[in-house]
């Protein structure tokens, strides 16, 4: 059930479920813009979401790394159900661990190694280890709209902030073509812009990005100036959107009528000046 927000401010290790239920726009909700303002709206709503078993290995390898001290408390291991009665057993076993993050009991190995990789390293150690805020959730308003985010973990004093990210591939060239998939430059401009909001200069915004898969590849990762600017670009598109549907009241949908659709320009490219002769 959604709870107004708090006032603007910075709020450190605010639990996820008590962050979720604050009534605010946050970055997941803005991205859908790209979509329409219902979809938009459909978020804020409290619209059916239910995590990936991919997200919930990435949840798990965040309290690992970040929280270890709280992991039995935030990270429940699923056991292996079979047989007869396995069904309502694996249902009464969900319902006993709500609220947590729920992995197949045979991941913790693989969180525990992906902790182990990020020790190894000097860089993902020092990020992940170094004091700072933990769950760190910044409330601001932006244009007579009430925005939220949370940041994994907040160097106040030196005004940098950490994001933990799994994935795939962690490689430079393909974990670029994530922070596009998934909007990381966005996010990061939101969190940027919503600190300046509160008088904080973030400098530094760090991705940590780590494999899910053996060998569990990590990396550390800057944005540079052109992924930035286009992210601050996307803000400022999405956020006059949203100013201008809390003030009408009106969230619409798609386009009524009919729309005459255009190539997107990459297709376009590859059939530029082809010809069939007839």
């Amino acid at each position: 059930m959604k709870k107004p927000a708090p006032e603007p401010g910075i709020y450190p290790n605010v639990p996820m479920s008590e962050y979720a239920a604050w009534d605010a726009l946050n970055h997941s909700a803005l991205r859908m813009f790209d979509h329409s303002p219902a979809h938009v709206r459909n978020v804020l709503d409290g619209g059916a979401f239910e995590a990936t078993d991919s997200m919930e290995f990435g949840s798990a390898v965040h309290a690992w790394v970040l929280e270890r001290e709280r992991y039995a408390d935030l990270v429940a291991l699923r056991p292996e159900f079979v047989g007869t009665g396995s069904r309502g057993a694996r249902a009464a076993w969900k319902a006993a661990n709500a609220g947590k993050v729920q992995i197949p009991h045979d991941r913790q190995a693989d969180v525990e190694r992906i902790g182990r990789v990020i020790h190894a390293d000097p860089n993902c150690r020092r990020l992940a280890r170094n004091p700072g805020h933990r769950e760190c959730c910044i409330v601001w308003d932006d244009n007579g709209v009430r925005c939220k985010g949370r940041v994994d973990k907040f160097y106040h004093t030196l005004g940098m902030a950490l994001d933990l990210k799994t994935t795939k591939d962690a490689s430079p060239a393909k974990f670029a073509k994530s922070v596009v998939d998934f909007g990381y430059a966005s996010q990061a401009a939101f969190y940027t812009r919503g600190l300046a909001a509160l008088g904080v200069t973030l400098t530094k915004f760090y991705i940590l990005a780590v494999e899910n898969e053996a060998p569990f590849g990590a990396a550390v990762y800057t944005l540079d100036d052109e992924f930035m600017r286009i992210g601050r670009t996307q803000v400022t598109l999405w956020m006059q959107q949203a100013a201008a549907c809390v003030k009408s009241g009106q969230w619409p949908g798609y386009p009524s009528g009919v729309v005459s659709l255009s190539p997107p320009a990459w297709w376009a490219k590859q059939w530029e000046g082809m010809e069939v002769a007839v």
